[in-house]
């Protein structure tokens, strides 16, 4: 297992880490505990020594309480609280070490800081934020940090404040929520530490069996290119994607052994073979943001016009500005498409691209 340290934590993980919210997906889609017992100490086996888990993944931290408590010693534990308050996170902390059967975690974030409004909740006196500075302190959590998503203006915020130590991003080769402008390198420029989660787009880039293609890696082509491509980014310590079965750990810990970065030939074929499995993603968008449509000889962005449509479509109501944001920053209109097809040709997930474009522009009309 290769292992990369995580920003300022000095936290060397495991590059294929763990990420434990499917172990509780639901009362249909809830795990054994033999199951969730078979794939953690089968991770540890095979080298990962670092599981992510969260006071609100329902029973996910009793679970790994009870299936390797006994084995505190050879791997890092983060976990996270939704609270706003101070005595509100003390509460969690507690309950949190207590299913874990541990007296410690080494990482300790504050889970979903996605909008302004909790971002300046819990840096209030009697805040968030004090219950983890106070925990760190103490010795009950080694280090501090965040979980987020979209807002990229708190991102900049939470990072630039220097703190916290580590960050939890959504970032996979769909969908990377806009990280790789700025906010990426500005984590490595504050030496905060990066791990991400949604590596294989919450699971929608997992496919059954009978449409998988040997290469890239790795038994699953798409599965082990996603999870190369978002560990081919400088900023970023570890990916951890859900794992439900021995099989996915295998195989997961595999690409984590014998990593190498993708080649431009293997990024190509990757894209390929999504755009030729004609998915839909979280935010409705078709786009996989490749940029093989450029450049589009009436100079448009097309990308960033479509992932600007797909933010206004899909975001919460609460961080919608981002898209206006960035359509602003554009100063597109449909009417510079000539629709002369040359995007169209190129375009591996066979997207109508003029279409896109003339609804993008009827999103954001009047806005």
């Amino acid at each position: 297992m290769q292992y990369r340290r995580l920003g300022k934590t000095e936290l060397n993980v495991s590059i294929i880490s763990y990420g434990t919210i499917s172990f509780d997906a639901g009362p249909d889609k809830k795990l054994s505990d033999e199951t969730v017992a078979a794939c953690l100490n089968r991770a540890l086996d095979l080298g990962c020594n670092f599981i992510d888990t969260a006071r609100a993944y329902g029973e996910c931290e009793a679970m790994i309480g009870r299936a390797i408590s006994g084995r505190r010693d050879e791997f890092y534990l983060c976990s996270k609280s939704t609270a706003m308050t101070y005595d509100e996170a003390m509460r969690d902390l507690e309950a949190s070490l207590e299913a874990l059967q541990t007296d410690y975690l080494d990482l300790w974030l504050a889970h979903s800081v996605s909008y302004g409004e909790r971002w300046r909740r819990i840096m209030q006196p009697d805040g968030e934020y004090k219950a983890l500075a106070e925990a760190k302190e103490q010795g009950i959590v080694r280090h501090i940090g965040a979980s987020m998503h979209r807002d990229v203006h708190v991102m900049r915020e939470l990072i630039a404040s220097g703190a916290f130590e580590a960050i939890l991003v959504a970032y996979n080769v769909v969908d990377g929520e806009y990280l790789e402008p700025e906010i990426l390198p500005l984590a490595m420029q504050h030496d905060v530490g990066v791990f991400c989660m949604k590596p294989l787009a919450a699971g929608g880039l997992v496919m059954p069996a009978a449409s998988r293609t040997a290469g890239l890696g790795g038994p699953d082509a798409v599965v082990a290119g996603c999870l190369r491509y978002v560990l081919g980014n400088p900023a970023v310590a570890c990916a951890i994607p859900g794992m439900i079965s021995v099989e996915q750990v295998e195989a997961n810990m595999a690409i984590g052994n014998d990593y190498k970065p993708l080649s431009e030939q293997e990024l190509d074929e990757l894209r390929r073979l999504i755009g030729r499995l004609g998915l839909t993603f979280q935010y409705g968008e078709r786009c996989l943001h490749c940029g093989y449509c450029l450049p589009c000889p009436q100079g448009i962005n097309i990308p960033v016009v479509l992932r600007a449509a797909e933010m206004k479509r899909g975001y919460p109501d609460n961080v919608k500005y981002l898209a206006d944001d960035l359509w602003e920053s554009l100063g597109f209109s449909a009417v510079m498409c000539d629709e002369c097809g040359e995007c169209l040709s190129r375009c591996p997930r066979g997207v109508d691209i003029p279409a896109e474009l003339r609804e993008a522009e009827a999103a954001f009309a009047g806005a």
